[in-house]
């Protein structure tokens, strides 16, 4: 079940969440002090060839409260149509038009509705140079996202926005989303740990699982979907009226589709085993050889280990070449014998619930010497 190395998922998201996310934007040694503004430049090259795709201008600010401005989208216009987020209309109708307003800070939103020339501003600024997103991240930067490398005259561009933004003191002021987000935040964690345990199980699984590996997988399938659609009906419903509701989609959408593809299955699994309630059946063998093959070189070299087994009677067709891991791998040696212990599974599954060494239960001939290691 991998309990451990979900909870410390959970608590390393938890981390990320309240003390590591508000320093990946500290000041270094390339940011640039003009007109009174600290700023710099952050730059995102492709892999391919080097060249710059995107960049961010991200200003040092007073405590600003949590808002992003961006455009709109086809999910925020669908849930303004169904009427699951509310957002501010400033009056502006070209500003209103351009652009979607997350945030559910009701003086940053009365600062901005009543304000006619910050409006102006944002709305010049980005159909002259271009910036699609700002962002305060309530850690004390102001974010400008650009499509294309940022140049000197972006941020000059961006300054009148600035000494207006350095009016707006409301740090104070309540968040009435605020807990709802933390807690929809560290149940996304919590899935995304679930799914991450999940797969190291699945990399790191020996043996001791279903006896038909992909009997479940379209039940998993199924119910992965189940859950990714409730998860989102509930938490919509959890966060109506937030005009910050889309960034479940933009920040979680994909962590949730590809987490639910994990977990779906993984719960089926564990359900299989959780409730069943069989009696448990075993069968023995004699194991006759062990050996490993390795693939790879260096740093990159891995080792698979076996070891091959004669049954006595074998009513559930088992394998008769066994998977180990690398720690076990010492324990099974020729000539000893394994007790399986299989169960019908609550979803008539059959899984192996252990294997255990013990005395050979009967004679066989075993091989002399070790399979020689693949190269």
């Amino acid at each position: 079940m991998l309990i451990i190395a979900r909870i410390a998922f959970v608590g390393l998201a938890l981390i990320y969440r309240f003390i590591l996310r508000d320093s990946f934007h500290r000041f270094g040694r390339d940011a640039v002090e003009s007109d009174g503004l600290k700023y710099f430049v952050n730059r995102g090259k492709s892999k391919l060839n080097g060249a710059v795709v995107d960049s961010d201008v991200i200003f040092e600010v007073q405590e600003l409260p949590v808002f992003r401005i961006t455009q709109e989208s086809c999910c925020t216009r669908l849930l303004k149509i169904l009427r699951l987020t509310i957002e501010l209309q400033t009056g502006n109708e070209e500003l209103d038009k351009r652009f979607y307003i997350m945030s559910d800070h009701r003086g940053f939103l009365n600062y901005l509705k009543n304000h006619k020339v910050l409006q102006k501003k944002i709305f010049q600024t980005s159909k002259g140079v271009g910036w699609t997103q700002m962002t305060s991240d309530g850690a004390g930067h102001l974010i400008f996202h650009f499509t294309n490398e940022a140049s000197p005259s972006h941020v000059e561009a961006l300054k009148p926005i600035m000494n207006e933004m350095f009016q707006l003191k409301l740090v104070s002021e309540a968040d009435p989303y605020f807990w709802r987000y933390i807690l929809l935040e560290v149940v996304v964690f919590t899935i995304a740990a679930y799914a991450a345990g999940a797969y190291l199980s699945f990399i790191g699984d020996t043996g001791t699982s279903l006896l038909k590996p992909y009997s479940l997988v379209f039940s998993g399938f199924v119910c992965g979907l189940a859950l990714f659609i409730a998860m989102i009906f509930l938490s919509a419903l959890f966060l109506r009226g937030s005009s910050r509701l889309p960034l479940l989609f933009v920040d979680f959408g994909v962590v949730l589709i590809i987490s639910f593809v994990i977990a779906g299955p993984q719960l089926i699994l564990d359900m299989n085993r959780w409730l069943d309630k069989s009696p448990p059946q075993f069968t023995e063998a004699v194991i006759v050889d062990n050996y490993y093959r390795s693939s790879g070189g260096g740093t990159r070299r891995n080792n698979l280990y076996y070891v091959n087994v004669v049954y006595r009677e074998n009513p559930f067709d088992l394998p008769e070449t066994l998977t180990l891991s690398g720690w076990d791998y010492g324990k099974f040696k020729k000539g000893q014998g394994v007790r399986f212990t299989i169960h019908e599974g609550f979803f008539g599954a059959k899984y192996i619930a252990d294997r255990e060494i013990i005395k050979a239960p009967f004679e066989v001939p075993i091989i002399e010497g070790e399979t020689p290691p693949g190269l």
